[in-house]
C-alpha cells in the first residue's frame, strides 16, 4: 500500500471565505510555520466544497495555521457533487461501513487527518470559533501499489478510457491486503462479488497475496456446513475463482491447501440437487440469490443452477489434484436441470450459455442484445458481453461495452460504479454538477435495495469485467493449460484498425499487437520462451520469445 496527498482542482461551492484560491495552489512545504503569509480565511459559518478531480480513497489532511475560539467544522466526503452537500439520511445518505459525514475540532498550528472512505469531492462547513486561517486542504490517497503489467490500447479512445477506468477502479478496491467489494460502502470480502474483480486483478498484476487472503479469509470464517456471507450461490463463486486463480498462477500449492474444504463443499452440492435434477439448499430467503435485479424473482433460481454448473466445470478439468474424481463432478452436472425459464433476463442467458444450459445460436444472440445495454447490470457485465463473444458476438459486444459503460463515463465516472441501468443517463447531470431545475441527479435519484441513492458506491471492483474481456475476448489472450504454460492468441479486431496489449503470467509478460494493413492482420506477439503460443488465425503471425 502507499499513500499520497492530493490537491484540490476545483472549488465548487463557497461561502463566507477569503483567500480561497490558495487552497488549490501547491506548497513547497506542507509544513506549518508561525509566519504563515498564504491561508483562507473562514469566519463561523463559512462552508466550501473541493473538487479532487476523480475519486480516490482516503481521507482529508487539514493545516491549520490559526485558530481563534473553538473552532468546529463538519467534514463530509461525497463521491459525487450531490452527495458532499446532502444530509445524514437525504437520499440515502449514510455513514454506513465509513464514517463520511462527521465533525471534529481545528487547533492552531495543527496538521490532521480524518476519515478513510471513497471521495472525489469533500465539504467543510465551520460550525463555532471566530475565525479560522488553513494553509492547505488535501485529500489522502491510499492505494494498492503494486506494479501494473497487464495492459490494453486501441486507436478507439472510448476503449482506452473504459479499460482505464476499469484498472483504476480495481486499484482503489485492493485494501488492507484484502479484495474489497467498494471503498465507501461494502469495505468487505463478499466473495460472491468478487469473480470479475479476481479476473481482473490477475490480469493487471498476475498473482497476489490479496486474492489468496480474502479466499482464505472467507473459507476460515465459513465453517462448512454454511454457506459463504450466507448464500449459497458465494459458495458457488468461492469455487470459480480458486479455480480461475490455480489457471492464472499454476499455484498447485495454494490449490492443495484448500482441497479438504473444496472436497467436503462439492459433497455437500451434491447432496442438495435430487434425481429430477431440483436444487434444495438449507431454506433462506436468499438460497436462490443471483444478484439484485433478479432478486427473489423466478429467473433468480435458473440463474444459480446455471451458475452451479458454470463453476463445477471449471473444476472439472483439475479435480484429481484435488482428489476429486471428476466422474462425480461430470453426474453433477448431468443431474441439475437445464430447462429452467430465464425470463430475458440477459445475466441468466449469459450464464445457462456459459453452463451449456442453453445452445449458442444467433437466437442467443438477440436475446442478448435486444434493447442495446438495457438490461445489463455492472456486477453481471462481463458474464453478458462473454456470453455474448462465445456466441459468435464480438462485434456486438464490444458495442454494448462502449454504450453501458461509456454512458458513465459521459456521466462524469472516474472509477465505475456498483449499478447503473442505461435508461438513467436520461435529463441526469454529471456527478460533478448538481442538478438544474429540469435535471435529476445521477447518483441521488437512482437505485434501488442496498444501491439506493448516495448510499449506492461509485467505486465497486465487480464492475471492473471490462479488463478480463478485453484482454481475453477482444485481444485475444486465451489460457489453454494452467500457469498460461500455453496458450492462443486469438485477437479481434472487428471495427478497429489497430490495437495492443500485455497480460502478465508467472513466467513474464505476453505482449500482443495487432494491425490491419491492405485488409489482412498482423500480429505480432514477444513472450517468455517457457510459454507455447498457438493461434488458428490466417494472417501474418510473427512469434518473439524471450
Amino acid at each position: 500500500m502507499r499513500k499520497e496527498f492530493i490537491y484540490p482542482v476545483r472549488i465548487c461551492k463557497i461561502e463566507g471565505i477569503k483567500n480561497s484560491e490558495t487552497l488549490l495552489s501547491k506548497s513547497d512545504y506542507l509544513q506549518i510555520g508561525l509566519a504563515e503569509t498564504e491561508y483562507a480565511i473562514l469566519h463561523c459559518g463559512a462552508s466550501i466544497v473541493l473538487d479532487f478531480g476523480k475519486e480516490y480513497c482516503g481521507g482529508v489532511r487539514i493545516l491549520t495555521y490559526q485558530a481563534e475560539g473553538k473552532c468546529g467544522v463538519r467534514i463530509r466526503f461525497g463521491e459525487s457533487i450531490g452527495e458532499a452537500c446532502a444530509e445524514l439520511g437525504e437520499k440515502g445518505a449514510s455513514n454506513d461501513h465509513s464514517l463520511r459525514d462527521f465533525e471534529v475540532d481545528l487547533e492552531r498550528y495543527s496538521d490532521m487527518q480524518f476519515g478513510q472512505t471513497a471521495y472525489r469531492f469533500i465539504r467543510l462547513d465551520m460550525l463555532s470559533g471566530t475565525s479560522l486561517m488553513i494553509k492547505k486542504i488535501l485529500g489522502t490517497f491510499e492505494y494498492f501499489d503494486a506494479p501494473v503489467q497487464g495492459s490494453f490500447h486501441c486507436n478507439d479512445e472510448r476503449l482506452n478510457r473504459i479499460f482505464d477506468t476499469a484498472a483504476y477502479t480495481l486499484k482503489l478496491c485492493v485494501q488492507n491486503g484484502m479484495v474489497w467489494d467498494g471503498v465507501k460502502r461494502d469495505r468487505l470480502v463478499w466473495i460472491g462479488d468478487m469473480h470479475p474483480e479476481t479476473l481482473g486483478l490477475l490480469c493487471l498484476y498476475g498473482a497476489q497475496d490479496c486474492i489468496k487472503n480474502s479466499l482464505r479469509f472467507i473459507r476460515e470464517q465459513t465453517p462448512l456446513p454454511a454457506f459463504m456471507n450466507g448464500m449459497p450461490s458465494y459458495s458457488l463463486w468461492w469455487i470459480a475463482i480458486l479455480c480461475d486463480y490455480y489457471r492464472y498462477t499454476g499455484d498447485e500449492a495454494f490449490l492443495r491447501e484448500n482441497s479438504a474444504y473444496l472436497s467436503a463443499l462439492v459433497e455437500q452440492l451434491n447432496a442438495c440437487v435430487n434425481e429430477e435434477g431440483d436444487v434444495r439448499f438449507p431454506e433462506s430467503p436468499d438460497q436462490f440469490f443471483l444478484d439484485w435485479a433478479t432478486y427473489q424473482k423466478p429467473e433468480s433460481r435458473s440463474g444459480v443452477y446455471a451458475l452451479l454448473c458454470f463453476a463445477l466445470q471449471k473444476l472439472l478439468p483439475i479435480a484429481d489434484i484435488v482428489g476429486i474424481r471428476q466422474e462425480k463432478i461430470t453426474e453433477l452436472c448431468r443431474r441439475v436441470r437445464a430447462d429452467l425459464p430465464h425470463a430475458n433476463a440477459k445475466q441468466v442467458i449469459a450464464l445457462q450459455t456459459l453452463a451449456g444450459h442453453i445452445g449458442i445460436d444467433d437466437g442467443t444472440q438477440r436475446l442478448l442484445t435486444e434493447g442495446g445495454a438495457k438490461g445489463i447490470s455492472a456486477f453481471m457485465s462481463y458474464y453478458i458481453l462473454h456470453a455474448l463473444c462465445v456466441s459468435g458476438g464480438k462485434i456486438e459486444a464490444t458495442r454494448l461495452l462502449k454504450e453501458y459503460f461509456g454512458s458513465m463515463l459521459d456521466l462524469g465516472a472516474t472509477t465505475f460504479w456498483e449499478e447503473f441501468k442505461s435508461e438513467w443517463a436520461e435529463y441526469a447531470c454529471a456527478v460533478d454538477e448538481l442538478p438544474k431545475e429540469d435535471e435529476r441527479d445521477i447518483h441521488g435519484d437512482f437505485g434501488e435495495r442496498c444501491y439506493k441513492g448516495y448510499r449506492r458506491s461509485l467505486c465497486h471492483g465487480w464492475s471492473a469485467g471490462a479488463v478480463p474481456f478485453l484482454l481475453h475476448d477482444v485481444l485475444g489472450v486465451q489460457i489453454l493449460e494452467p500457469g498460461f504454460k500455453k496458450v492462443k492468441i486469438a485477437p479481434y479486431l472487428g471495427n478497429l484498425c489497430r490495437m495492443e496489449g500485455s497480460v502478465p503470467t508467472p513466467f513474464g509478460v505476453i505482449k500482443v499487437s495487432v494491425s490491419k494493413q491492405e485488409g489482412k492482420e498482423q500480429i505480432e506477439v514477444s513472450a517468455p520462451s517457457e510459454i507455447e503460443i498457438l493461434t488458428d488465425k490466417d494472417c501474418d503471425f510473427k512469434i518473439e520469445k524471450e
